[in-house]
């Protein structure tokens, strides 16, 4: 057989190969879709759910989410200063990344607001949700993890200030605040407690809490991620939710 015939068949091959494989037969259409199909990163697949989602905002609409308070849509992403929106995270033990920019549109450094960072979150029909928070907090002077419960914050049970990690700024005016940040929490399974979980965050790479063991609840099949705004406008650009699996 001669090598040009050769190149073709085998050319054919590869194409019907990639033609039927799992990538093509299989998708996920979150619930919170409306007329978009979530945006896919290259990944190995499993039961038909794409080992990562990712989502640039600038691509979506509000309504594609659940979502209360205000909200707006820019050119980079969504905007809130006081409002809370609401992604779904198929995954058990998982990485979210998110980009984001506090204090969008203010004409001096502020000294209060910040946004916060979902997780184990469950939402019932009103939107009341329980769970935890990542709070990126200008006006505390820190970052924080506290619990949530129908929709209201309780004391926080993590607390990194400039005494814990110098990386964050002693001053609420530092630029630290207002510049665009890449938060990456980190949530897997306890390796011999079913009831709890084990929380690693980063903060622009740099890392503010590690290996903190947390409670959770198994009352939904169906958690969420996603995103509290308040005191300060925020711009949320990029969504990134990895399954550790």
């Amino acid at each position: 057989m001669k090598k040009g015939a050769l190149l073709l068949i085998t050319a054919i091959i590869v194409f019907l190969f990639s033609l039927f494989s799992p990538s093509f037969a299989y998708g996920y259409n979150s619930s919170l879709q409306n007329t978009q199909e979530l945006e896919f990163r290259i990944g190995d697949w499993k039961f038909g759910i794409s080992d990562v989602l990712k989502y640039v905002f600038k691509e979506y609409q509000l309504d594609d989410f659940l979502h209360s308070g205000i909200w707006r849509m820019q050119e980079d992403g969504f905007q809130s200063g006081f409002g809370l929106m609401f992604i779904e995270n198929p995954y058990e033990s998982y990485e979210i990344t998110l980009i984001a920019q506090l204090g969008i549109d203010e004409q001096n450094n502020g000294v209060a607001g910040g946004f916060g960072l979902l997780f184990e979150t469950e939402i019932s029909s009103d939107l009341d949700d329980s769970g935890y928070v990542m709070q990126f907090d200008r006006g505390y002077g820190g970052i924080l993890i506290r619990p949530r419960n129908k929709g209201a914050e309780s004391r926080p049970i993590l607390i990194a200030t400039n005494k814990d990690n110098q990386t964050i700024p002693q001053s609420k005016r530092d630029p630290y605040w207002i510049e665009e940040k890449e938060i990456t929490i980190r949530i897997t399974k306890h390796e011999f407690d079913s009831s709890k979980k084990v929380l690693n965050l980063w903060v622009d790479g740099v890392q503010i809490f590690e290996d903190f063991v947390f409670d959770i609840s198994s009352n939904h099949e169906t958690k969420y991620t996603g995103f509290r705004s308040w005191g300060a406008k925020t711009e949320y650009r990029i969504l990134e939710i990895k399954d550790l699996t």
